[in-house]
């Protein structure tokens, strides 16, 4: 994601016909996405059910990072770890993104000067926080993250038996993670 830091930035927002998916699919949906396909084909399976399994991986991966980024900014601390770590860090996450394009040009230009920044505050991290309840960022991103687990559902429905529910209970565990 760091090498879109400067262009996410710069241009204060994602355009539509670049999913944000497609800057973080390497870090995780892809490893999600082969774990689902490989042993489709190592056990034979044709290429419909080799393709669903793929891009149902694709979507858990894609929910799991996305709920990663909410908890780093509006989880509880029940694991110790602090809120912010990808804020601390400068990584432009899916809570940054969905503010860019929420906030007005006075936000945008505060957000672009503290993600530009060699270090953030906690002052910096306040006023974030702030923008992020003032916009209601972590329902967008909730809302963001229930697109995938439809689409996930709706590949579900191909398959029978407990794997299926399995899934289904995996899906949901993802989606209420509190950590």
């Amino acid at each position: 994601l760091s090498k879109y830091k400067n262009q996410l930035v710069n241009r204060a927002t994602v355009p539509d016909s670049h999913p944000w998916y497609q800057l973080m699919q390497p870090q995780s949906a892809e490893l999600f996405a082969a774990s689902m396909k490989i042993p489709a084909i190592l056990t034979g399976k044709n290429l419909k059910i080799i393709r669903s399994l793929y891009k149902l991986g694709l979507y858990f991966g894609i929910i799991f990072q996305i709920m990663d980024d909410f908890l780093d900014y509006f989880g509880n601390r029940v694991t110790g770890k602090k809120n912010g770590k990808d804020f601390y860090e400068g990584n432009i996450t899916l809570p940054i993104i969905l503010l860019l394009k929420k906030s007005n040009n006075t936000e945008v230009n505060f957000i672009k000067k503290v993600f530009n920044k060699r270090k953030r505050l906690k002052s910096d991290y306040t006023e974030i926080m702030n923008l992020m309840k003032k916009y209601k960022i972590n329902h967008d991103v909730k809302i963001f993250c229930d697109k995938y687990n439809k689409k996930s559902l709706k590949i579900l429905k191909l398959f029978k038996g407990y794997q299926k529910d399995l899934f289904i209970n995996l899906l949901i565990s993802s989606i209420n993670r509190t950590y």
